[in-house]
């Protein structure tokens, strides 16, 4: 698929393979339409502009092969975004915005992980193939660069690429180079490098590695007592919390596999001809065998939940959809505080990436066929599975 934005404020999607235009989608904010980023797995655009009023939408995203909206990110103010960048497992968008900030979105709750106050304009972001670090430069508001010789405060800062820890929000180095403002960043596939692009006209590699290993030696070691309170911390509802949380974890993996190997189980299949047995009791016409069979299929949660959604699409009659809607709504629920911590668990996993942090994955993945527990573990193998060798 290819995305453009155009002049009068509409997005266009083709297929590449045909040429075809697919998809063409308004944005009604009154302002252009600054950047546009594809996820990883090529499924979901974001495109971002200036909202243009406070509480208005600066990002929103669609699905690209039903064309459906999916989400829309709030901001407080009426500042406009100048890049997107999704990090690799595709669960966080990262922008860079005119208000001088770097902020981090989590997707599956819409809630900003992170604010990176930025000492100057940011034009430009990347973000590395693990996830941990966000690189960031400025192009400049000159259209030429001097050899030697800054044209001033904007463009001092345009010459400077800072690298970022995602999880804490910290500077932790600078590159400096260019002669002018920096156009474009990328990581290499593997990690260990950052190319840059600049308006003296040249493009330069950068280490990455040394940093990484200093990275490293500052990673904080924490007790079980900690990792109990940061288990609490991956449920909660403040994602920035929950984000620090993450990022902790990732310091230690020695204790934090273990740790998350002992809370999150497989989920366990359940007797298929007893399950058979109950979603036709919700049909019976003895009220009392309909409440049992409901209140047994209660108890046994998210393992029934396959069975559930299957039953709906049977054309049940009217008492049985009615039932099996109500028990779906009361898993989905109850659930929602686990499935934030269980979803966090395992980018913890997927950002370690270890041979350990994938067994514990694995173990995960052979559990109920359909459960969203066992999903979730399989699409983290994948996004493993497609990662390139990067320095931990």
């Amino acid at each position: 698929m290819l995305a453009a934005p155009n002049e009068d404020r509409t997005i266009r999607v083709w297929n590449v393979s045909s040429g075809k235009e697919v998809w063409q989608w308004p944005w009604d904010s009154g302002h252009p339409i600054d950047s546009l980023a594809f996820s990883p797995d090529g499924r979901t655009l974001a495109a971002g502009a200036e909202s243009g009023r406070k509480g208005g939408y600066s990002v929103r995203t669609w699905d690209v092969t039903t064309g459906s909206e999916l989400s829309l990110l709030r901001q407080t103010d009426s500042s406009a975004v100048t890049s997107l960048a999704y990090s690799p497992d595709g669960r966080m968008l990262v922008a860079s915005r005119t208000d001088d900030e770097v902020r981090l979105w989590e997707l599956a709750t819409g809630q900003e992980r992170l604010r990176i106050k930025h000492p100057g304009r940011v034009t430009s972001i990347a973000l590395s193939p693990d996830g941990r670090i966000v690189a960031s430069a400025y192009a400049g508001d000159h259209g030429r660069a001097t050899a030697g010789k800054p044209q001033g405060p904007a463009n001092e800062q345009g010459e400077v690429i800072r690298l970022w820890d995602v999880f804490t929000g910290r500077e932790i180095h600078r590159f400096v180079g260019h002669r002018g403002g920096v156009m474009a960043l990328a990581f290499s596939p593997d990690g260990k490098q950052l190319a840059s692009a600049g308006k003296d006209t040249t493009a330069l590699l950068w280490d990455v590695q040394a940093v990484r290993k200093a990275m490293r030696l500052e990673r904080t070691k924490h007790l079980q007592e900690e990792l109990r309170a940061l288990w609490t911390d991956l449920g909660g509802t403040d994602a920035g919390k929950a984000f620090r949380a993450v990022g902790k974890m990732v310091g230690d993996p020695a204790q934090s596999i273990p740790f998350l190997k002992r809370h999150l189980r497989p989920v366990e299949s359940v007797d298929a001809e007893r399950l058979g047995l109950l979603l036709a009791d919700l049909d019976s016409k003895i009220f009392a065998r309909r409440e049992k069979a409901q209140t047994e299929l209660e108890q046994m949660g998210a393992r029934a939940e396959p069975a559930l959604q299957q039953a709906l699409k049977m054309r049940p009659s009217v008492e049985v959809r009615r039932r099996v809607e109500k028990l779906l709504q009361k898993l989905e629920t109850g659930r929602l505080p686990e499935q934030r911590q269980q979803r966090r668990a395992l980018e913890v996993l997927e950002h370690i990436g270890s041979t350990e942090a994938r067994q514990v994955l694995k173990s995960l993945a052979a559990g109920a066929e359909h459960a969203w527990l066992t999903e979730e573990a399989k699409a983290a193998l994948r996004h493993l599975g497609t990662r390139a060798a990067v320095i931990p």
